[in-house]
């Protein structure tokens, strides 16, 4: 079983010391502006007798023990991490406590020389913990005191959490968890403007530890029996709910019904069939409630159902066979679907894999966000799709008019997401997000071949999307947080249109060839799947990483992956070894390498370990991005800087690992053919400093262009050569403006005038950049950050002065001694750097 206890004790370490030791008096002192965490504390106070011993098991900033400490209360505290105990101990001594401090582990607090306590307390610790690991924590607090006090967020909790792993249960289910213990206390509390129930506050008497509650003291590595726990979720499915469950028989070990308020006969039907009924208040993001009724499962897998499934004949018995005969080879199992719509049944939806369904209990969590899915602790595989009748069947919509009303549903969910990531309105994305969705089903699904159904889905599909930026428009319109270019409308019904049929003819991005996998003598047992034959950086990143593996001895395939139309000129022998490579099949259960952006990082079923490669620019990540990581066994990252950023960001510290920038010395000759643009630069006379980068904001073209103007006023001997380039869909005409316009506006220099300032937009060859460099007698780029810096070490390696920004991950290899590096401060993103990307 997973133990998320050192994540989040690295997590919260990394977050406390972001607050300077000099502003503790002032944030302890904010306590009294915080009437949850009060009022805890005072219940533990009440029951401690003065001059009683507490401990706080899991300490965070150290405030309560603290706090209890300086009432007279013998105040401990113990934590997992050995940073979070220090720092408690600066904070203790600043504040002039009496409270002392150490290292312990939550789960190994019991032991019979262990001391007593009046109190054992902790708050917000219980919600990122399964049933068994709650149970047997709590057990040893009970056993080695008099009370145990506990404060979690409740169901109401309106934040998002920490981590994203917190299970927000409603009481009765936090009673249904304590039924082995003395409750004595068991209510919601809290602030007063969020109604006084977004925690929960738990007061457990001590108890004997006898041989029942030892048994509950530890957890098991299988703590479920075999079995599968059949979960549905529902609110007023009386029509579907009990061919539902009947479909379920002789499959199910038991079934749990969760219910959101329904008003009609659904748990009626429902207690036909089980007396495990969930109750949930009604939310929005019907997902976080999955974790709730995960609490309720008592065996080993967890199979999630919707009311308008079923499962067919032959499919439980597949189920129970495959679960049978291989337990441990996955994690997460994804089922394939046979989708109904207005009754005819979706040929273009299948297979229709969607999220998995059949996953082992205590190894994945649901996040809070609408369709975000469960993140899981492991492998995550693909049931077979060869055979329909082994296909759940789902009646996804009854009718047109169900398909509409569930749409307006699920939009009040999406738009609030988006709305909360500050996501602004325009009319072209949400026109764009209409038209991409439909094709997607009616073009590249297939969708015509279901006829008039097909088209009615594929519609419906993409209003779904334009229906979200609505609502976005429309929350955005009455929080007063319009801009002025969220207020843009086409001139026409034409224009509108013209804009779609351009979206339609852009060429779709191509798609990746899978992975043959056989078990063969001459299968590799590694697979890089990277940008392998793209022209940019990573492109070459990438390639130099698996002919890099090759010269090691490791034999490895390759999975292109296509980031865009544009392939790059190789020399004929390393184009044979990719080709090669690309061939080559791969063993199963191999280590799969992927090289992208987190939102590709996609386990393939029959991998063994799987690794992300990527990298970052900023001091903090998208929180997709943390999720995306945090799927896969190990995350590399090139260098230190990106290794502490993702971490304090919440990906998983033991899953990161700082591999360097690959390059190959020998493809960067000093001296090379020159070309007609590389002669033209010498030819000039000038010193030529050299920048080298895309076209956005956090390049610090700006800056760029500012410092030069400003740093060679009057002279004629220095120019500016800027090979730049747009994946954000600039032309090179608009570039361009941006910067006559922004220096005309900061400087009243007209740069279209001066000859100094170059602009090469045009494509270059790899040979040809090279040559460029060399014509050049510096390199400068005062970008805002670098996952990695490429140019900057392409530079260096071709022997140019390198100018550069003394942070982010460049520092892995440029330092003082070898560069010349600008100061700078970390700062808030501007709101036009941030809508740029």
């Amino acid at each position: 079983m997973s133990d998320p206890t050192a994540s989040i004790a690295t997590h919260w370490d990394q977050m406390y010391r972001q607050t300077p030791l000099q502003d503790v008096p002032r944030h302890f002192a904010g306590m009294r502006q915080s009437p949850f965490l009060l009022q805890y504390l005072t219940k533990v106070l009440s029951l401690c007798p003065l001059g009683g011993r507490t401990c706080e098991t899991g300490i965070g900033s150290g405030y309560g023990a603290i706090w209890l400490s300086l009432r007279g209360v013998q105040a401990e505290g113990i934590d997992y991490a050995p940073g979070i105990v220090e720092r408690a101990r600066q904070v203790n001594n600043i504040l002039e406590g009496r409270a002392s401090f150490s290292v312990g582990d939550l789960f190994h607090f019991y032991h019979e020389e262990a001391p007593r306590f009046s109190v054992v307390h902790h708050q917000g610790v219980l919600e990122h913990f399964t049933v068994p690991q709650i149970q047997a924590a709590l057990a040893q607090q009970v056993a080695l005191s008099d009370w145990v006090v506990f404060s979690v967020p409740s169901v109401y909790y309106p934040f998002e959490g920490e981590f994203g792993d917190e299970r927000l249960l409603p009481l009765e289910e936090w009673q249904h968890i304590l039924a082995p213990f003395q409750v004595e206390e068991l209510r919601c509390y809290g602030d007063p403007q969020f109604g006084e129930k977004e925690h929960i506050l738990g007061v457990l008497r001590g108890q004997e530890a006898d041989a029942a509650l030892r048994t509950l003291m530890s957890v098991p590595t299988e703590p479920y029996p075999d079995g599968i726990s059949v979960i549905v979720h529902t609110r007023n499915e009386e029509r579907h709910i009990e061919a539902c469950l009947q479909s379920v028989a002789g499959l199910a070990s038991e079934i749990i019904v969760c219910d959101m308020e329904s008003e009609d006969r659904t748990v009626e039907i429902a207690r036909r069939f089980t007396d495990q009924i969930v109750f949930h208040p009604l939310i929005p993001h019907f997902d976080r409630a999955r974790n709730v009724s995960a609490m309720r499962a008592r065996y080993r897998w967890i199979l999630y159902l919707d009311a308008d499934e079923r499962v067919p004949p032959g499919l439980g018995p597949a189920l129970l066979h495959l679960l049978a005969t291989q337990p441990d080879s996955f994690e997460a199992l994804l089922l394939p679907f046979r989708h109904f719509f207005a009754g005819h049944w979706m040929q273009c939806l299948y297979p229709g894999y969607t999220a998995p369904r059949v996953l082992k209990n205590g190894r994945f969590v649901f996040r809070a966000r609408l369709h975000a899915g469960a993140q899981v602790d492991g492998r995550v595989v693909c049931f077979p799709a060869d055979n329909p009748d082994l296909a759940l069947i789902h009646y996804s919509f009854d009718s047109v008019g169900h398909h509409l009303e569930k749409l307006n549903r699920y939009t009040d969910g999406e738009a609030a997401s988006m709305h909360q990531d500050g996501r602004p309105f325009h009319w072209q994305q949400a026109i764009r997000h209409f038209v991409e969705d439909m094709q997607g089903y009616y073009d590249r699904g297939g969708a015509h071949r279901d006829g008039v159904h097909g088209f009615l889905y594929a519609f419906h599909s993409g209003f779904y999307r334009f229906e979200q930026h609505a609502k976005l428009f429309e929350r955005r319109f009455q929080a007063g947080q319009l801009q002025p270019q969220e207020q843009a409308v086409p001139s026409s019904v034409r224009e509108m249109l013209e804009y779609a049929l351009q979206v339609v003819c852009e060429q779709p991005r191509p798609q990746p060839k899978g992975i043959r996998v056989e078990a063969s003598a001459e299968a590799a047992n590694v697979v890089w799947c990277g940008p392998l034959r793209d022209p940019s950086g990573y492109g070459e990143e990438s390639r130099n990483f698996l002919l890099a593996l090759e010269a090691a001895g490791v034999s490895a395939a390759a999975q292109v992956l296509p980031w865009s139309q544009d392939v790059v000129e190789l020399p004929a022998e390393e184009q044979k070894s990719l080709d090669t490579a690309a061939e080559r099949a791969a063993q199963p259960g191999f280590v799969q390498i992927i090289q992208d952006f987190p939102h590709g990082f996609v386990r393939h079923p029959e991998a063994g370990i799987v690794i992300g490669r990527t990298m970052f620019e900023t001091d903090r990540l998208p929180a997709d991005w943390v999720t995306a990581c945090n799927r896969m066994d190990y995350v590399w990252v090139p260098s230190e800087f990106n290794r502490r950023t993702f971490a304090d960001a919440g990906v998983a510290a033991e899953k990161l690992v700082v591999i360097p920038g690959s390059i190959d010395p020998a493809a960067y000759p000093l001296q090379a053919e020159t070309t007609a643009l590389a002669e033209e630069i010498r030819a000039s006379g000038r010193f030529t400093f050299l920048s080298v980068f895309d076209w956005t904001r956090h390049k610090g073209w700006d800056v760029l262009l500012r410092a030069f103007v400003e740093a060679f006023a009057g002279r004629e001997d220095v120019q500016l050569a800027l090979k730049v380039w747009s994946t954000m869909g600039y032309t090179p005409e608009s570039l361009q403006a941006q910067a006559r316009q922004h220096i005309q506006q900061e400087m009243g220099h007209d740069i279209a005038s001066d000859p100094r300032i170059r602009f090469v937009t045009e494509r270059l060859s790899r040979p040809d950049l090279l040559a460029l460099y060399r014509a050049s007698d510096a390199f400068v780029l005062p970008s805002r950050g670098e996952g990695w810096g490429r140019p900057y070490m392409e530079a260096m390696l071709l022997g140019l002065p390198t100018l550069g920004t003394q942070w982010s991950g460049a520092t892995a290899f440029m330092t003082a001694e070898n560069s010349y590096l600008f100061d700078g401060m970390v700062v808030d993103i501007p709101e036009l750097g941030w809508r740029e990307v």
